[in-house]
């Protein structure tokens, strides 16, 4: 029996399958951070092999032979040196070199079976595309917090920090969501002024400028909080999110295409009010929702083996991987 090896490298946690032609998944891992751009080579490669691990552990036979490995990963890793990654694979038995995809491809695969669609995400950062013939022929923005990620976690958690900021400034309304994040980041709250600055003001301005920029999507979940408790600055900022990642994608999707559309991505949760928007302006649309890229990368592990990935044969993918993962 023929046996291959799915991984989902991700920003926050790596995931992992084993897989037959038939796309039986037959054990499962997950570990930590495998992006190797956001959290390094070293540590991309030592969670890929604790995934890829943990899951051919659950094998009857001790150390199959893997007749192939598509690894999904943040479209710049290309450009990284991935020599380790590649020889801790083959210490767990594959055969061939590791096949490295694009997780945006991942996640739109791991939604259908379809060869023609359209891809959103929104966590970190952001970014949506037109897949054909299981390809990414067309990709709009992801470009990172300076140039763009328009509706991401980054922009969501930048918008509060912006709209507090103006606030203690005396610019912009009252928000729920300056007492969140100066308690969030241990500002003392303060009647006092400096220099005709509000105190409060002067210290948050120093915690701020501290963080690196992306550190600024932890923010994120404050202005949900906010927003579900009512908080019409937090909602405002979240409705945005949802209105920018809809122009994001119509750079990519004609307007009143019948192909299907899948989304994923934390900030794109089931409930989120920017998901709310987002399906809003969508009427009729068929979207798919994922939690992640390991479906679609096993999909394209059997593709690139020549297998062909019919509807039955996804069905058999998603349907085993969800088992494992929920046992």
């Amino acid at each position: 029996m023929a046996l291959f090896l799915a991984v989902d490298a991700g920003g926050t946690s790596t995931r992992a399958a084993v897989l037959d032609q038939f796309g039986n998944c037959l054990g499962f891992g997950k570990a930590g951070p495998g992006n190797p751009i956001s959290s390094g080579v070293e540590r991309a490669t030592e969670s890929v092999s604790e995934a890829s691990r943990q899951a051919l552990g659950e094998l009857s036979e001790p150390r199959p032979e893997l007749q192939g490995a598509a690894l999904a990963m943040a479209g710049g890793s290309v450009e990284v040196p991935l020599d380790g990654i590649q020889s801790t694979l083959r210490a767990h038995g594959l055969q061939n070199k590791a096949m490295i995809e694009s997780d945006l491809l991942a996640m739109y695969l791991s939604g259908t079976h379809h060869s023609d669609g359209f891809a959103l995400v929104s966590g970190t950062g952001a970014i949506c595309a037109r897949v054909e013939q299981f390809e990414t022929s067309h990709v709009a923005d992801g470009l990172g917090w300076l140039l763009g990620d328009q509706g991401s976690g980054y922009w969501i958690g930048h918008e509060a920090v912006l709209a507090v900021a103006a606030a203690l400034d005396g610019r912009a309304p009252r928000t729920m969501l300056t007492g969140a994040l100066l308690e969030q980041l241990a500002v003392p709250r303060s009647a006092l002024r400096i220099e005709g600055r509000p105190a409060e003001l002067q210290s948050f301005l120093l915690k701020i400028y501290a963080l690196r920029p992306i550190q600024l999507a932890g923010f994120a979940t404050l202005a949900f909080d906010a927003a579900e408790q009512g908080d019409q600055v937090a909602a405002e900022i979240l409705r945005r999110a949802g209105r920018a990642l809809l122009h994001s994608l119509a750079a990519v999707r004609p307007e009143g295409t019948a192909l299907p559309l899948v989304i994923g991505g934390s900030i794109l949760r089931a409930g989120s009010p920017v998901l709310q928007t987002v399906q809003e302006a969508l009427p009729g649309v068929a979207v798919t929702r994922v939690e992640d890229g390991l479906a679609g990368a096993a999909s394209i592990v059997l593709r690139r083996a020549g297998i062909t990935v019919d509807e039955a044969v996804f069905t058999r993918i998603r349907d085993s991987l969800g088992g494992l993962r929920n046992r």
